[in-house]
């Protein structure tokens, strides 16, 4: 190094400088290229920041990413009952681990994969029992009598089911535990 000439500091220098010009502009969230925005994304930990990018940003990858990202519970809840794309809501699911969350999502959301990936995610018998009596349609309140394995949960289903498919399956899956 102690033997460069002028000429050669001045290459060396000018590589550096075009080089911090090229990476500083890879990750910005307001740049208008998606895969810049996806990598600003993945150095985020901010939730409010994520969770206003999962809602908002005009690319479905990037609202993912940024929904991957996301951990507080209420904002993946959020997401997954108000996001403007299937895949996010599914997205936002997966990542969810609140019991009563998904509870609620299974019972009230609109569309029938997210209802139903909300019932697998959950194992609190109590919320289980709850949608298996109360849900909207037979396919969610089957999906979560196979997810039961509380007896006397089984029981009252079997006796007080909303329709004949219900109780028959509960007391199909109560007969089989007891064996």
């Amino acid at each position: 190094m102690k033997y460069q000439t002028l000429n050669q500091r001045k290459v060396v220098w000018l590589l550096l400088v075009v080089l911090v010009v090229m990476f500083s502009g890879c990750a910005s969230l307001n740049s208008k290229n998606w895969k810049r925005r996806m990598a600003a994304v993945e150095k985020l930990t901010d939730q409010v920041l994520l969770a206003e990018i999962a809602m908002t940003d005009k690319n479905l990858y990037v609202r993912k990413a940024a929904v991957n990202k996301l951990i507080d519970q209420t904002f993946l809840a959020k997401i997954a009952m108000e996001g403007n794309e299937l895949q996010l809501r599914l997205a936002a699911v997966e990542s969810l681990t609140d019991q009563p969350l998904l509870a609620k999502i299974a019972m009230g959301e609109n569309f029938w994969d997210v209802r139903r990936d909300a019932v697998y995610k959950l194992t609190d018998q109590k919320l289980l029992a709850n949608i298996a009596l109360k849900g909207k349609d037979l396919e969610i309140r089957l999906a979560a009598i196979e997810k039961l394995t509380d007896q006397k949960l089984l029981a009252i289903i079997s006796k007080d089911g909303k329709d004949l498919d219900t109780r028959k399956k509960a007391f199909q899956k109560l007969t089989t535990i007891v064996q």
